[in-house]
């Protein structure tokens, strides 16, 4: 190699050294200095990510634990099946419930043949704001009608 390079001239030499050396610059940058620098953006990238991840959640525990701290205490003189027998009369669902009947001791089952979805998903909302009642167990059957369900389902207090 280097009898080789012995026999270039002095200009040859140059090119050969000066190309030689921007090589070497080019893949210490490549190899080395570029998935550094790479991989430092992207854990830069993700650190931002985690913490407004870590805020949402810190919001939404608050918000959780407000929640919690607020909700009405059941009357304990009514059973949550007559409690859910009234409301649901005071509702517009009075005469669309087929079933209602005690599932547990704080279970309640209802049924209803056909059914508003969205209706009764705002109407389980406000119960749960109201009541603090869970909904631990439901089906949903779709019908022929859009929009309208046969919904089998479990409130719990």
């Amino acid at each position: 190699m280097k009898a080789r390079l012995d026999k270039l001239s002095l200009r040859e030499k140059r090119i050969v050294l000066f190309g030689g050396f921007f090589i070497l610059i080019f893949l210490m940058y490549e190899l080395i200095w570029s998935p550094i620098a790479n991989k430092h953006e992207s854990l830069r990238h993700n650190i931002l990510r985690d913490q407004a991840l870590l805020t949402w959640m810190k919001e939404a525990d608050q918000h959780i634990t407000a929640r919690a701290q607020t909700q009405p205490i059941k009357s304990s003189t009514e059973s949550l099946l007559s409690e859910v027998q009234i409301q649901l009369e005071k509702s517009d669902f009075s005469k669309l419930f087929s079933q209602l009947k005690q599932a547990e001791d704080n279970s309640v089952q209802v049924s209803f043949e056909k059914i508003n979805f969205d209706q009764l998903m705002g109407w389980l909302v406000e119960m749960q704001n109201q009541f603090g009642w869970n909904v631990t167990d439901i089906t949903v059957t779709k019908t022929e009608t859009s929009g309208i369900v046969q919904v089998i389902l479990t409130l719990h207090t």
